[in-house]
């Protein structure tokens, strides 16, 4: 089958990503690197249950983390466009959780006008303890309580927040 008639679809996705690989092996290699140096990281992190800019910050590593993968798996393919999108969205969120980092006071413009709902997903975490504990990326209760979280966080991102201060 031609890839002009699937596009990629097609089976033989794995050429080119060969392909891909191999002429820029240098740059794949260092994503690989870097990937396991954050999921090191992020495997390091002890969640504190009752501060929940703590628990937002990592559901937010959590999304770039997986949003990085996802960059890497498309450019492989050749999905350079979707790559582009998905690495713009991932530094939103890493901008978000620098500010986090910097100001802990911004957690209140952040969680600004769908605050109902994010404080739902804290407390959901603050009540389900076991889904937050231990190595995250064994655990699927934790990965999709991020996701659950991220999802939210990516429908209402488009308001305009007011701090409360």
């Amino acid at each position: 089958m031609k890839f002009e008639e699937q596009g990629f679809l097609i089976y033989e996705t794995h050429e080119i990503q060969k392909i891909t690989k191999n002429a820029f092996a240098d740059v794949f290699e260092i994503c690989k690197e870097l990937n396991t140096l954050a999921h090191r990281i992020r495997n390091s992190i002890k969640l504190d249950y009752d501060n929940e800019l703590h628990i937002i910050s990592v559901c937010l590593l959590q999304r770039i983390l997986d949003s990085f993968q996802s960059t890497v798996i498309l450019m492989e393919t050749g999905l350079e466009a979707d790559s582009n999108t998905i690495t713009r969205s991932s530094l939103e969120a890493l901008f978000i959780l620098r500010k986090l980092c910097i100001d802990p006071h911004y957690i209140e413009k952040y969680l600004g006008y769908d605050q109902i709902q994010r404080k739902k997903l804290i407390n959901i975490a603050k009540q389900d303890k076991k889904a937050f504990c231990g190595k995250p990326s064994l655990n699927r209760n934790w990965k999709k309580k991020c996701q659950k979280f991220c999802q939210i966080y990516s429908s209402t991102n488009s308001k305009t927040y007011t701090s409360k201060s």
